[in-house]
Formats: structure tokens, C-alpha cells, sequence
């Protein structure tokens, strides 16, 4: 119950909210019914294992919790991957329209805005909708 309720209390972050208002006292409360979770389902999970086998069940146990944190941290990144790459795809030109000459030389300088191939004297071209990756069909070999 407490690692849902740090959870829904991190749902009212906003962008006024405080980091400790807002973070760091959302993830202590998660934290510490997390911590009792695993406490006590691990205690479930080995409890009517016979003494003999206790050591490949605790092996079996441990090998799933790293094989769910690897699957769910990798599911996460290309979520967050995929998001980011498509928001930046729709953002960027909207901002380089709006943007003053200063503005566009700062981020062509810090936020690596030429094209592959492009050389310094290119006119800024980030990721226009034309630019898009698009896939090609194979060739026979």
C-alpha cells in the first residue's frame, strides 16, 4: 500500500511542484513499502521450499528479479526513446521558425542541429519532416 501511494502521490507533480515536496517525499514513501514488498514476498516465495532446496530456489528467485528489472528497464528506454525522438521531430521546427538568429546559431552550436553532411556554413535543418528516417526496401542480393 505504500509503494501506491508514493506512486499516486508522484502523479501531482506539475511544473511548479518542489523537489521535496513533489519527489523526494513520494519516493521515500515508495521506497519503504517497496522494501517491505520485497521482504515479504521473498519470505512467501521460500517458505515451503524443503531446507535442500532452498538454495536453488532462492537462485531461481534472484534470477527473475534481474531477468524483470533488465526486461522492464529496457522496455522503458525504447519507450522513452521513441517518445523523445518523436517530440523533437515535431518541436524543433516549430521552434526554429520562432526563434531569433541568435537563437538558432546557439542551439545549431549546442544542439548538434546539421545534418549528417552538412557543413558549418548550412543554413539550420533539424530534423525536417522530409528528414525523417524512412525505411528502404532491400535490395537482392
Amino acid at each position: 500500500m505504500l509503494a501506491a501511494a508514493g506512486l499516486a502521490w508522484l502523479t501531482l507533480t506539475d511544473v511548479h511542484s518542489t523537489y521535496a515536496g513533489s519527489v523526494l517525499g513520494p519516493m521515500l514513501v515508495f521506497s519503504l513499502g517497496m522494501g517491505m514488498e520485497f521482504v515479504s514476498l521473498t519470505l512467501m516465495a521460500l517458505s515451503n521450499v524443503p531446507v535442500p532446496e532452498t538454495g536453488a530456489a532462492s537462485g531461481l528467485l534472484n534470477a527473475t528479479q534481474q531477468v524483470g528489472g533488465s526486461l522492464g528497464l529496457s522496455i522503458l528506454v525504447t519507450m522513452f526513446g521513441t517518445a523523445s525522438r518523436n517530440e523533437a521531430e515535431e518541436q524543433i521546427p516549430r521552434f526554429l521558425q520562432q526563434a531569433t538568429p541568435a537563437e538558432r546559431l546557439r542551439f545549431q552550436r549546442t544542439g548538434n542541429c546539421r545534418r549528417p553532411g552538412a557543413t558549418r556554413s548550412s543554413p539550420p535543418g533539424c530534423l525536417r519532416p522530409s528528414s525523417r528516417r524512412r525505411s528502404s526496401p532491400r535490395s537482392p542480393r
